[in-house]
């Protein structure tokens, strides 16, 4: 489901990741914002991991 989830991105301009968080759910070991990031990656250029939401802001703000 991982790359399947990682392929609805593959189309996008530009992607930006947060941290994935498990809501009142137990977190899958490996699956991060930063994996999937990665894994967008290999099939998408423009790719970016974000953990902060004003980093998000200012980068938003640039383009």
């Amino acid at each position: 489901m991982f790359n399947e989830f990682a392929f609805s991105f593959f189309c996008a301009d530009i992607v930006i990741v947060t941290e994935i968080y498990a809501a009142h759910e137990i977190p899958i070991p490996g699956i991060t914002g930063e994996s999937l990031t990665k894994r967008i990656s290999k099939e998408q250029e423009d790719v970016h991991f974000m953990p902060d939401f004003d980093d998000i802001v200012k980068f938003l703000k640039k383009i």
